[in-house]
């Protein structure tokens, strides 16, 4: 391993400890690695961009730390809790680096280490086999206070970041890794993570089939078993008996959804809504199990700015033919509209590396990686 490959492979596990570390660690440890991170991914940073004539930006680059200066403004000038607000918007702005950290790496096996850390995800679940025994909360106690949504979001983050590697790298990918992803859904109980984890397996079976007929029967044949499948098998159904799919489309989500949006007036569409006056989501810590809820909470108005270019980005992807990518954003989204941690979270590095892939699909050069 030369020298730069060990000062990426250094970055990688920097950004895995910091995004982990909201999980694991104190609110001290967790300022110290998020501080460090910042320096390490600053610099990078910096040193990237810096050239004989100055700082160089990209028109993408611009246009994100413009959304970021617009972020902090408002948030400084209307949010009615600044200090937890601008807390949010500093590990957002972390994230950013640390995707462009991934985007700009000349790693030559950074794909393997990726590879290798969501193995070593799926064996901490599986060392743990025996938190079933615990009930309907299943593998998600291995965290502590998790939702049954977050254990699963992890592995279909990393397995995202898989699949956007995979496709840079105009590689296949192994079908261990989705079938590994359904398995980890399977065990945490989530219909969500169920549902994505289904539709990310289909999108591997297409991505991996290179005639375009061939692709279109594997996606009507994938359609058609899963149908068949739920209505045939009784094991099916005595496994949905034990999950929130049971109930349908029937979600407490919901209720706390429609108490906030309800409790919107004039005033808090603009400086967002405080989430500790709503009694239904201060009953689950102030977590409205909507990440674009919370962004308008933390960020009030400017929070629409970043729904635009999120909904944007996704409709770009798929009109300039992109069609894997903006199928993999549409993932993120979706996901991110059934829970908080995954938009405004320290795994938010996956969404920004995937917008450097669409907006700059092709590398800037940025030597100092």
């Amino acid at each position: 391993m030369n020298k730069k490959d060990l000062f990426v492979f250094l970055g990688f596990a920097l950004s895995l400890i910091f995004s982990f570390g909201s999980f694991f660690f104190s609110n001290l440890a967790n300022f110290i690695v998020s501080s460090l991170s910042l320096i390490f991914f600053m610099v990078f940073y910096l040193k990237c961009r810096i050239s004989n004539n100055g700082l160089k930006f990209s028109s993408f680059e611009f246009f994100i730390f413009l959304l970021f200066v617009f972020t902090s403004i408002f948030i400084f000038l209307f949010s009615y809790n600044k200090p937890l607000s601008l807390f949010v918007l500093w590990n957002l702005f972390i994230t950013y680096l640390v995707g462009f950290f991934f985007y700009h790496s000349k790693f030559t096996s950074l794909l393997s280490v990726v590879k290798v850390a969501y193995v070593l995800y799926l064996l901490l679940i599986f060392l743990n086999l025996e938190s079933l025994a615990v009930g309907v909360n299943g593998i998600n106690v291995i965290i502590d206070g998790a939702s049954r949504n977050v254990v699963s979001g992890i592995a279909i983050y990393l397995f995202v970041f898989i699949c956007l590697l995979s496709e840079r790298a105009e590689a296949k990918i192994n079908y261990f890794y989705p079938a590994s992803l359904l398995s980890i859904a399977l065990l945490a109980n989530s219909r969500t993570a169920l549902i994505l984890s289904f539709v990310l397996t289909v999108m591997v079976f297409i991505y991996n089939t290179r005639n375009y007929r061939i692709r279109k029967l594997a996606f009507f044949c994938a359609l058609l078993l899963v149908g068949l499948t739920t209505l045939s098998t009784e094991v099916w159904y005595s496994y949905l008996s034990g999950t929130r799919l049971s109930e349908g489309l029937q979600s407490i989500r919901y209720e706390m959804w429609r108490e906030y949006i309800q409790s919107i007036d004039f005033e808090s569409f603009f400086i967002g809504v405080n989430l500790d006056r709503l009694p239904l989501i201060s009953s689950f810590n102030n977590n409205p199990h909507n990440s674009y809820i919370y962004a308008h909470s933390m960020f009030g108005f400017a929070a629409f700015i970043w729904f635009l270019f999120l909904s944007f980005s996704v409709l770009y992807s798929f009109i300039v033919g992109r069609y894997f990518i903006g199928s993999l954003m549409l993932i993120i989204v979706v996901r991110a509209a059934f829970d908080i941690g995954f938009f405004l979270g320290k795994f938010d590095f996956v969404l920004f590396t995937t917008l450097l892939y669409l907006y700059q699909p092709h590398d800037s050069g940025c030597k100092e990686a």
